[in-house]
């Protein structure tokens, strides 16, 4: 996996969130590598800004899926990347982790 671009998000020259991504060995899958968003700002839609920047970085450098890794009793969390049309990945492609699941969502 490469680095690939950090995005970060202030209110008044604070940090209130950061997303990094990542090229995948295939480069038409991209993984969202870690998000944190300030405990303050949850739940005012910058989740969803941050997703929708991502995928386009990702779309806009040919990448077909964007991946990501979620703890399983993260559910707050898992229902955000649903409802922003991520799917679970089949069990084949699955996290090794049993206390994780991989999320994907098609960008083409």
């Amino acid at each position: 996996m490469e680095r690939g671009p950090y995005l970060v998000a202030q209110i008044d020259g604070s940090d209130v969130g950061i997303l990094r991504l990542a090229v995948g060995d295939e480069a038409e899958t991209w993984w969202l590598y870690s998000l944190w968003i300030a405990p303050a700002t949850r739940g005012t839609g910058l989740i969803s800004e941050f997703l929708a920047r991502a995928e386009a970085l990702a779309r806009s450098s040919g990448a077909a899926h964007l991946k990501l890794d979620v703890a399983r009793n993260n559910g707050r969390a898992i229902s955000v990347y649903l409802r922003s049309g991520y799917e679970t990945v089949e069990e084949g492609d699955a996290s090794t982790d049993p206390l994780e699941m991989v999320l994907v969502k098609d960008l083409r």
